[in-house]
């Protein structure tokens, strides 16, 4: 054995662990966010949608697109708010598999290694803590898209306030912690039932 390699339970182990796991997750962030942010875009102009004089403003999502890509096409559009999405996305991911990846081997040891539901709560509790750390940025992306802003200009309109911020957060928590924590604790799942089938 490598005596310069790392126990996966010592400190520098768990550490290792930590920020493969927040590496990882950040770049597949980023790299799903620059294949669907168009679609996002779409999605969030068309739940904000207004109906004027008995009419709504859009008629769908290729409606959204033909007014962007029109006669005077702003592409930029598209894609405005990525790059605070791409971070925030990236410290999202960071914190749900790294935070999860690492404290899964403390938390879930003897009778709890394998059981579902004690995965289960570990991961809605990682979930929800990633959801809350990152709520702000997902605030300003969403106004970015919606109203055209600059980040800076976005900060001016909300006054950098947390009730401002962080409006919305509960409903965000009870809509992505469950699905999430289930996405996590059932990859385990079917991890261990494969691992055993192999024995």
């Amino acid at each position: 054995m490598d005596s310069n390699r790392a126990s996966p339970n010592s400190q520098d182990g768990y550490s290792r662990r930590f920020l493969w796991h927040a590496g990882c997750g950040s770049i597949a962030g980023a790299m799903s966010l620059l294949l669907f942010y168009p679609l996002e875009v779409s999605r969030t102009k068309l739940a904000n949608d207004l109906k004027i004089k008995g009419k709504w403003e859009f008629d769908g999502h290729l409606d959204v697109y033909r007014r962007i890509l029109g006669p005077r096409p702003h592409v930029e559009d598209l894609y405005r708010g990525y790059f605070v999405s791409s971070y925030g996305a990236g410290i999202y991911r960071g914190l749900y598999f790294g935070l999860y990846g690492a404290l899964k081997s403390i938390v879930l040891t003897g009778s709890t290694k394998d059981d579902f539901l004690a995965s289960f709560a570990l991961a809605w509790v990682t979930t929800n803590v990633s959801a809350f750390a990152t709520y702000p940025i997902d605030t300003i992306r969403r106004r970015m898209m919606m109203n055209g802003f600059s980040f800076s200009e976005v900060l001016l309109d909300v006054g950098a306030t947390p009730r401002l911020l962080y409006k919305g957060a509960g409903a965000n928590i009870l809509r992505s912690g469950v699905a999430g924590a289930f996405m996590l604790a059932g990859y385990d799942q079917v991890q261990a039932s494969l691992t055993k089938g192999k024995v």
